[in-house]
């Protein structure tokens, strides 16, 4: 149902805040209005009315993924925006996100921040391994979670310092 259809009795109505829920519900009906058998221009047009009224804006929930994926998950800027891009977000605006709200000193914060977490955790094993085999353990570490090589560098120095 388009902005400009009146709702029927019995006709399925979701109201959401949260815009991560909204564009699943999107992608959703998409996927419904394809089943039956609309064409793209009319599913094309459809999402364009959610636009422009506001219900459907990818800056916004780019920066809400980013917030939550930093508060529940954290991660480097390269899984963190490989995510957004699998979400559908243009490259653009995944650009615009992180220039505004994830900066390298920021990322050199976290990944201090992890590397220190995961030498605490592993502090015990650590004790039969060579220093440059810890060293390793802990850049495959901070490389899995998606940091630029200079990024771990800086990380590894800092904390190596702070472990010694």
């Amino acid at each position: 149902m388009g902005f400009s259809e009146v709702p029927q009795a019995g006709d399925p109505f979701i109201a959401t805040t949260e815009e991560s829920y909204a564009r699943e519900l999107s992608k959703f009906r998409q996927d419904k209005l394809r089943e039956k058998e609309f064409g793209d221009s009319e599913i094309a047009s459809t999402i364009d009315d959610l636009r422009r009224s506001g219900l459907l804006n990818d800056l916004e929930f780019a920066r809400a993924s980013l917030r939550d994926a930093l508060t529940i998950r954290p991660a480097g800027a390269i899984l963190l925006k490989r995510k957004l891009l699998l979400l559908g977000i243009s490259r653009e605006i995944v650009e615009q996100v992180f220039q505004e709200s994830f900066t390298a000193d920021e990322q050199v914060s976290l990944a201090r921040e992890l590397a220190g977490k995961y030498l605490r955790k592993t502090r015990a094993l650590r004790k039969k391994d060579s220093a440059e085999k810890r060293r390793a353990k802990l850049t495959a570490f901070l490389a899995r979670k998606g940091f630029p090589w200079d990024i771990i560098a800086e990380a590894i120095a800092s904390a190596q310092a702070d472990d010694e």
